[in-house]
């Protein structure tokens, strides 16, 4: 027998900084969900009872009140081991990217949530963005395709205007860094164009932000078609930029992540345009849906597997190997 579509989904979020305010206000947007917020600091935890959230200081709390999912939004450091404790109690997991901080972390939770019978899930946000679905059904109209050029530029300094970005874990090496923290780009370019058969990277630090993790990163891919794929990543652009470009024999399809538009080039016709409104909330409540209605029985395709997250990591780290070594790194998926 299926879950009961009217039972109250009881969802603990872990962090409460914020992606985790995020969450818990796309939770509090939807029928028959109770969120339960979990901050890392308690003193946090007067706050969040006055802007009427239910609050603990423990998961084990969480699962006293009746927690039955779990959101984590704690640093990138924390998310194993909040993950395993999640787990310990039973509890399916959706985890904000990047999963971890290593593959063999990332294998270690897929291997838990194996033995334990519960779900991971990692928070890939823009897998629930319209416009991007768009692109991706839009692809096989240009043809084969020869080459992908996708851009993600932002400032750190403006991502979380009420915290000292310094002391962030975007600042932080082996925890933060762009190839981390952007593994958006890379998590939906395997996604749109497969999985890459090698890859070449090189990052920098020029030392702008004043922080220990790359600023920068160029990174090339290519898949089994001999397409090439172009990131280009950085923390120091002040203007956001956010696109991707493909070009195939039959024409051009662009996106622009700000703006939600889809732009289709056919060669000899008149470009076609998509437009679409969502908002960033939107997004981040489309997923908690997804997320609360994915079960035993059913999981949202939208949803990134853990599976898919280390997959994600493993790119990361062939980055991280061929801006150390200045050689290709040759890729195998298992």
């Amino acid at each position: 027998m299926k879950e009961s579509e009217n039972e109250i989904a009881r969802v603990a979020v872990i962090g409460t900084g914020s992606a985790g305010m995020q969450h818990l206000n796309a939770l509090s947007k939807l029928p028959n969900v109770y969120p339960i917020a979990i901050p890392k600091r308690v003193s946090r935890l007067n706050d969040l009872k006055n802007a009427n959230y239910a609050a603990v200081s423990s998961l084990s709390e969480a699962a006293e009140i009746g927690a039955n999912k779990c959101i984590i939004a704690s640093d990138t450091k924390d998310h194993w081991k909040d993950c395993l404790e999640a787990f310990d109690h039973g509890l399916d997991v959706l985890v904000e990217k990047p999963m971890t901080v290593s593959t063999t972390e990332a294998n270690d939770l897929n291997k838990a949530c194996q033995k334990l019978n519960t779900r991971l899930y990692i928070g890939c946000l823009l897998r629930f963005s319209e416009s991007l679905q768009i692109f991706a059904n839009q692809v096989p109209n240009i043809g084969p395709l020869h080459s992908v050029l996708i851009e993600s530029r932002s400032y750190l300094p403006d991502w979380r205007p009420n915290r000292a970005y310094r002391e962030s874990y975007s600042a932080r090496s082996g925890e933060g860094g762009v190839l981390l923290d952007m593994i958006h780009e890379i998590d939906y370019a395997t996604w749109i164009f497969g999985f890459p058969s090698s890859v070449q990277c090189k990052t920098k630090n020029l030392g702008r932000l004043g922080i220990q993790s790359e600023e920068i990163a160029e990174l090339s891919l290519e898949i089994d078609s001999g397409c090439l794929i172009s990131i280009n990543l950085d923390y120091i652009t002040k203007e956001p930029i956010r696109w991707v470009r493909a070009l195939g024999t039959n024409g051009r399809l662009d996106w622009n992540g700000i703006t939600g538009e889809v732009t289709q080039y056919i060669t000899n016709n008149t470009a076609q345009k998509y437009q679409s409104k969502q908002t960033p909330m939107d997004l981040f409540v489309e997923q908690a849906k997804a997320f609360v209605q994915s079960n035993q029985y059913f999981t949202h395709p939208n949803l990134v597997s853990g599976y898919e997250g280390a997959l994600s990591l493993e790119i990361c780290e062939a980055a991280v190997r061929s801006s150390r070594n200045r050689k290709t790194e040759v890729m195998t998926q298992e």
